[in-house]
């Protein structure tokens, strides 16, 4: 086994609530989507006190990818969905002529994010990375994707992988926006996803950036407070 693999087992029985998917079992499953729903809510709400537009930069589809990626499919599809029927309810936004097609669009990113990040069959992405961790006595399995995603090298200076975290992030928001226009092209809604699309460009291209960068800065974070811990 690699070291990289140990210290992420070491990290992973460190931090349980994070780097494994929450079950519906689980009180960390309520604690967490809960706490990135109200995220989810609150802060688009803040932002358009402000006067930053929402369709414009999407502060929403952060937390639902953040709470897919780092605590499974089920947590990113709760907060998928609740989230914008939660701030409908309190806000009236996202407007009611789009909330069912943002519901299934957030809800489809937050279970594809999920369900790559927590299978084996998404390392085809990553096998790169866990090979070239391989020494010659070593079998040849593929190591966990956890690894692949948040471990790093000696020779890296500690930098997490973030080009690893794009695949499941680009692959989720195509997902959720070709749901969008499958919905609304085969029900016959009156509304434009062509023209939403275009106007959150600016916010797409922001969650290319950020979001790769979120989820490798807080990995690193709790990798760092876990060796801490053991100390």
């Amino acid at each position: 086994m690699s070291e990289c693999s140990k210290n992420y087992m070491t990290m992973n029985t460190q931090t349980k609530i994070l780097f494994k998917p929450l079950n519906i079992a689980e009180v960390n499953f309520y604690i967490f989507s809960l706490a990135f729903t109200g995220l989810a809510v609150f802060i688009p709400y803040i932002l358009h006190q402000l006067h930053i537009a929402g369709p414009q930069f999407l502060p929403m589809h952060y937390f639902v990818v953040l709470a897919g990626f780092l605590f499974g499919w089920r947590s990113g599809l709760v907060v998928g969905i609740f989230s914008p029927l939660i701030s409908y309810s309190l806000t009236h936004l996202p407007a009611a002529a789009i909330l069912p097609e943002v519901v299934l669009e957030l809800a489809v990113y937050g279970l594809i994010i999920g369900f790559l990040s927590q299978k084996k069959v998404n390392n085809i992405f990553f096998k790169g990375v866990s090979s070239r961790r391989r020494t010659a006595g070593q079998p040849k399995e593929s190591a966990p994707l956890e690894t692949s995603l948040f471990c790093s090298s000696p020779q890296s200076g500690g930098v997490y992988k973030i080009i690893n975290i794009l695949p499941a992030l680009l692959i989720s928001m195509f997902a959720g926006r070709l749901a969008r226009f499958l919905f609304v092209f085969l029900f016959g809604l009156g509304t434009n996803p062509l023209a939403y699309f275009k106007m959150s460009l600016p916010g797409i291209i922001l969650q290319i950036v950020l979001i790769p960068f979120l989820i490798s800065v807080l990995a690193k974070t709790i990798s760092k407070v876990s060796d801490d811990r053991t100390i």
